[in-house]
């Protein structure tokens, strides 16, 4: 026997109005769908959130600032939400990061060194070294570089909320709120994640120097984004954006250093007891 749709809602039983319940948001629908019925649905979910993902993606990127206006006048729905689409392009960046060949790390952003205190000697540090559970202080280096991959992606959902107050300090004339600031920076952040990872192809470059044009045009990219998203959400000229990121720039990113510095020295006093 065939179960159709009514005139109400199968999940709270609400008076339906559409295709959607007004009370709890649940598609009508047949409890028993054909198969033709459920390859539609399928496709059409299938479609509509890759849609919206590309389209989202497509703004993020060629329009700095547009996104987080729509979201201040409202239209929202055909566009993925800021916090998620935060976490789609954070976990796209460190996914990239993972894959960057070996080696590479020696000149990447997370990268730390480990060397010996003066007044110690190579074979005091080794012991140091081995103590920790290390063999050589390669493998210390690349243990530590992949805590902090770790650990950053968790740091930066209490650094993106510091991003935002610089943000408010630097625009208290706006009239805007903070979470209004935050969702500017959740919107900044996810284009500098999804610009860092087109980034990592330099890592597969075999020219060095080209490389490093292409991780310099990368950090450009993202200082120019900055610069047009504050112009474009707080209606400011390019000398007022100029500024503000002057500020928040630098700022910003000894925050993300000390973090950095502090979830490595952090880590490794629970694992070895210190290294220096």
């Amino acid at each position: 026997m065939e179960a159709t749709t009514t005139s109400q809602c199968l999940n709270c039983g609400a008076g339906l109005v559409g295709v959607y319940c007004a009370e709890c948001g649940q598609k009508a629908g047949h409890v028993n769908p054909t198969l033709h019925e459920l390859l539609h649905e399928l496709w059409h979910e299938v479609a509509h959130v890759d849609g919206k993902v590309f389209v989202t993606a497509r703004h993020l990127l060629s329009r700095p600032g547009f996104l987080t206006l729509e979201y201040f006048a409202g239209r929202r729905a055909q566009y993925v939400r800021p916090l998620r689409l935060y976490l789609i392009f954070s976990v796209i960046y460190f996914g990239a990061m993972q894959l960057v060949p070996a080696g590479a790390g020696d000149r990447s952003g997370f990268n730390v060194t480990f060397n010996p205190s003066a007044n110690a000697t190579a074979a005091d540090f080794q012991k140091q070294l081995e103590s920790s559970g290390f063999k050589s202080q390669q493998e210390a280096k690349e243990a530590t570089n992949q805590a902090l991959l770790h650990y950053i992606p968790q740091a930066f959902f209490i650094l993106v909320p510091f991003f935002a107050l610089l943000v408010w300090l630097v625009t208290r004339r706006s009239g805007l709120n903070y979470p209004q600031h935050l969702y500017f920076a959740l919107h900044v952040h996810a284009a500098a994640f999804a610009i860092s990872a087109i980034s990592q192809v330099a890592w597969f470059l075999p020219n060095a120097a080209a490389a490093d044009w292409l991780r310099a045009l990368g950090v450009l990219w993202m200082v120019c984004y900055v610069v047009l998203a504050f112009k474009r959400v707080y209606r400011t000229t390019v000398v007022g954006a100029l500024w503000r990121t002057a500020v928040v720039g630098p700022i910003y990113m000894i925050a993300i250093l000390a973090t950095a510095i502090t979830i490595g020295l952090g880590w490794l006093a629970l694992r070895s007891g210190g290294l220096h």
